[in-house]
């Protein structure tokens, strides 16, 4: 299932941005499939945004493409 999650500072301010949030997801998404792809809130620590980033990079520059 494919999924969006929102994390750090998104996540801290869900209360507040929630709402706003989920329906600009709705009306930009580009297929039926990613308007009903589920999001969840995720409050992990800041770093972990720059170690996916990171993973996707060495990825990329390595020609891996096993974690897609």
């Amino acid at each position: 299932m494919e999924k969006i999650v929102i994390a750090g500072e998104g996540a801290l301010s869900h209360d507040l941005f929630g709402p706003a949030m989920h329906a600009a997801f709705r009306s930009r998404a580009f297929s039926d499939a990613a308007r009903h792809c589920a999001v969840h809130v995720n409050p992990v620590r800041d770093d972990i945004w720059a170690r996916g980033a990171a993973c996707l990079v060495i990825g990329e520059t390595a020609g891996a493409s096993s974690y897609r």
